[in-house]
């Protein structure tokens, strides 16, 4: 018996350093220590030197706005200054969007340079015009938001809304321009002030550039995601802000034990339909796969964890993130917040991200983003109709309203000229990176619960064996002595 309690723990030994060996431990680490908003800064002031990163646009340097190029290549490298495979997916998408304009406004309608006030850094100009090298001088028409309707004749029309700057006009024909140069341009006008406006925009082929990060591991896949073009503003918070969390959960996890595979997909042509993530997810087949994609998580005071329709019979199914992996992630958020975030509606922002992509594939995915709460009380879509809303859509039993101005307020100052760094909230940016990497990092390591399993029934094979390695030294020992 002396000969066999030394055997049998020399197994178990063996089989306890198997354990150790193919199943790392999963040690904690405080995220509050980890995470660095200085270095999230630095990418962000990289990526507003690309912007409007628009896509298809190149470098800053090139003649044509924008540096979506630019951006995808400083991503691009600074993935692999963390020790990652990167992998660079191009697709090719039609677009059109303007490439260069200026835009004046000329008090004595004379085109005279000393009573000319240049808007062209300062307004927002309208995406989805396809003309090539249009100008025009027509009449000043300065137009409050909520009283415009798209005009049945030809001109040039500066939108703004009180009190508030610049704001994205999808694709309206109309720059938009803030309520403090309304007001500038308002008290210089005269009966023959002009408008002058010169762009090009035209519909043609481009190269998206999707960002892939990979740390290798087992068979299991966390996709961590966020996209990085942008409208025409600096794009800080919609999604510079997403892009520095993804990089800062980078550079923390490349040097954590992990054992799923672990994938950082930055994508392009998010703002024009969701391009990048629908071509990613065309191209890559991933098993056992569950995803957390972040988007706009620079403004508000709370953090919000899944969106799902207020009015599910309305909406396609794959509007919505995966109930349960909104619930796991919003468990970890709460550890690190103090409290337990909410499940956005979609009906609140009036948008969805790329998580859609995945939802469509298959891919179970909660989406990170943070809110202005008192905004919530007021939705983007509603049943409420009012003087400044649009109808949009009715089925159901339900007709549902877009209040335009409500946009960019729920996720402040998206869309807007506003979204620069100047109103870049950095705690609660904080606060949600903390979230993603506590996340990212608990999906991408064996829970607790897995690794008690892995150890029970490891701790049985080596008891088992034991036992045998103890009968066969019984039956040797009594043949010896029958002997």
């Amino acid at each position: 018996m002396r000969k066999i309690i030394p055997a049998f723990l020399a197994v178990a030994a063996l089989f306890t350093l198997c354990i150790l060996l193919l199943y790392p431990h999963q040690s904690e680490f405080d995220v509050s220590e980890e995470v660095r908003v200085e270095a999230a800064l630095k990418h962000l002031e990289a990526l507003v030197a690309c912007a409007p990163r628009l896509t298809g646009s190149g470098t800053t340097t090139d003649e044509t706005i924008g540096g979506c190029t630019s951006a995808s290549t400083y991503i691009a490298d600074t993935l692999k200054g963390y020790g990652y495979t990167v992998e660079i997916q191009e697709f090719t998408i039609s677009t059109s969007q303007i490439t260069e304009y200026e835009l004046l406004v000329d008090f004595d309608g004379d085109l005279s340079t000393p009573d000319q006030i240049n808007l062209t850094d300062r307004a927002i100009p309208p995406m989805g015009i396809e003309t090539d090298g249009y100008s025009q001088v027509a009449p000043l028409q300065l137009v409050e938001a909520s009283a415009y309707e798209e005009p049945a004749d030809e001109g040039v029309y500066l939108v703004y809304s009180e009190h508030e700057p610049a704001f994205s006009p999808y694709q309206e024909t109309f720059f938009s321009i803030s309520y403090q140069d309304y007001l500038l341009v308002n008290q210089e006008r005269t009966e023959e002030s002009v408008v002058y406006v010169n762009f090009s925009s035209y519909r043609k082929d481009v190269k998206g550039y999707n960002v892939i990060g990979i740390k290798p591991g087992s068979g299991r896949t966390v996709l961590l995601s966020a996209h990085y073009d942008s409208v025409f503003t600096d794009g800080v918070i919609d999604n510079g802000s997403g892009v520095a969390a993804l990089l800062e959960c980078a550079r923390i996890l490349s040097d954590k034990q992990t054992t799923a595979t672990v994938y950082f997909a930055f994508f392009d042509a998010e703002e024009i339909g969701l391009l990048g993530s629908g071509a990613f997810v065309e191209t890559h087949s991933l098993p056992h796969c569950v995803g957390i994609n972040v988007d706009c998580i620079g403004s508000g005071n709370t953090v919000c964890v899944g969106e799902t329709p207020r009015y599910p019979d309305m909406w396609n199914p794959e509007l919505r993130t995966n109930y349960y992996i909104d619930q796991y992630v919003s468990s970890l958020a709460s550890e690190v917040l103090g409290y337990t975030p909410q499940r956005l509606h979609l009906e609140d922002t009036g948008g969805v991200s790329d998580f859609v992509s995945f939802t469509e594939a298959g891919i179970p995915t909660t989406d990170i983003t943070t809110v202005d709460e008192k905004n919530l009380l007021r939705p983007v879509i509603s049943e409420v109709y009012t003087g400044e809303s649009d109808f949009f859509k009715k089925r159901g039993g339900h007709t549902l309203y877009y209040h335009r101005k409500r946009f960019g307020k729920v996720v402040p100052y998206i869309h807007t000229g506003h979204d620069d760094l100047e109103h870049f909230d950095q705690q609660i940016f904080k606060d949600a990176t903390q979230v993603v990497v506590k996340a990212a990092y608990q999906l991408s390591c064996y829970s607790q619960e897995d690794m008690w399993l892995l150890i029970v029934s490891f701790s049985g094979m080596a008891a088992a064996l034991g036992y045998i390695v103890w009968y066969v030294k019984s039956v040797v020992d009594t043949g010896s002595n029958g002997e």
